[in-house]
């Protein structure tokens, strides 16, 4: 499968702010006495941003195969992509809700990853495929 350069420019930024993210919790909560540094909200961290580099994969490929239908069957096709990739981000949540190794608050800030991703993509030096 071959991978647009927009969708790596998303997978690198999307890695990079969940190594950002992570080592700001960890130096914060390392280097003041009053946050109690928690390993799970660093396995949540992780855990969201692995998702949403698989989401970024997803997403890719439903693009690239609701471009072989027409106008009705590509958006019926989206739409269904779109509502599985919303069902498996809930199973996520989930797993990470009833799991104590995994941190909810975490996994949200790393499934948040995506979004900022396409945020910073404006900004020149955060796009790396022109």
């Amino acid at each position: 499968m071959k991978i647009s350069n927009t969708a790596k420019t998303l997978i690198i930024n999307v890695i990079l702010y969940t190594i950002i993210v992570c080592s700001l919790y960890f130096f914060t909560a390392t280097t003041l006495n009053n946050i109690d540094f928690k390993i799970p909200i660093l396995f949540g961290i992780i855990y969201g941003g692995l998702f949403s580099v698989v989401k970024v994969f997803l997403l890719e490929s439903s693009i690239n195969k609701a471009l072989t239908y027409g106008p009705k069957g590509a958006e019926g096709y989206m739409r269904v992509t779109f509502m599985t990739r919303y069902f498996l981000t809930g199973i996520v949540l989930f797993i990470s809700a009833t799991n104590n190794n995994i941190d909810l608050f975490g996994t949200v800030v790393g499934l948040v990853s995506l979004q900022m991703s396409a945020y910073v993509m404006k900004v020149p030096i955060f796009n790396y495929y022109k």
